[in-house]
């Protein structure tokens, strides 16, 4: 069913990778992306929840994450591989007999 509605080769919905993706996975790579994207606090929004001082929490604010450094640079956003649009109706049946059958069908908004 994820196939038929998403397509054989969208990878934002695999529950589980293939084994190629796990063989073909690039740790230096993995951690060089990593740098890139948290290495610009700039763009990070921090939100606080709960109970607290706001003098308090503006100061520490102030040292820990006034701390971090930053610079006002954003970085972009392109889609490759916008959702599919129009609806898609798969039909799954199981059981002996029509009674048995059971149908699902996933839509596209």
């Amino acid at each position: 069913m994820q196939d038929s509605y998403y397509g054989p080769d969208d990878v934002r919905h695999w529950v589980v990778p293939p084994l190629e993706e796990f063989n073909a996975f690039d740790a230096d790579r993995a951690l060089e992306l990593y740098n890139e994207r948290f290495a610009n606090p700039g763009e990070f929004l921090f939100v606080f929840v709960g109970d607290a001082d706001i003098e308090e929490l503006i100061g520490l604010s102030n040292s820990y994450i006034g701390s971090l450094g930053g610079t006002r640079s954003r970085e972009g956003f392109i889609d490759h591989q916008p959702l599919p649009t129009g609806a898609q109706v798969t039909t799954v049946k199981a059981g002996r007999t029509t009674r048995d059958w059971c149908s699902s069908s996933s839509r596209t908004i």
